[in-house]
C-alpha cells in the first residue's frame, strides 16, 4: 500500500498537472485522528487554487497526510 504524503510535502493536485481549469481527484485524507476519502479541487480561474472538499467528517483544515485512493480489484471470472 502507498505510504502517506504529508500535504507540507506534495499535494494530491499539483499547478503542473492542470489540464483544463479544473481538475478533482479522490484521496483518502488523514487529520484530526480521522482516516476518510475525500475529494481534493483545483482550478485555475484567476490562478491556481486547491483545497480539500468541506463535507465529510474531517475539516478540511485539519488535514495533514493524504494517500492516493488505491486501484480496484480484478474482477473474478
Amino acid at each position: 500500500m502507498t505510504a502517506w504524503i504529508d500535504i507540507k510535502e506534495r499535494q494530491p493536485i499539483e499547478a503542473s498537472e492542470m489540464l483544463g481549469t479544473f481538475m478533482s481527484r479522490s484521496v483518502i485524507a488523514y487529520g484530526d485522528s480521522t482516516v476518510a476519502e475525500m475529494d481534493y479541487t483545483a482550478g485555475s480561474a484567476g490562478g491556481f487554487w486547491a483545497a480539500f472538499s468541506s463535507y465529510g467528517p474531517i475539516n478540511p483544515e485539519l488535514v495533514t497526510h493524504w494517500m492516493p485512493m488505491p486501484t480496484p480489484p480484478e474482477p473474478t471470472p
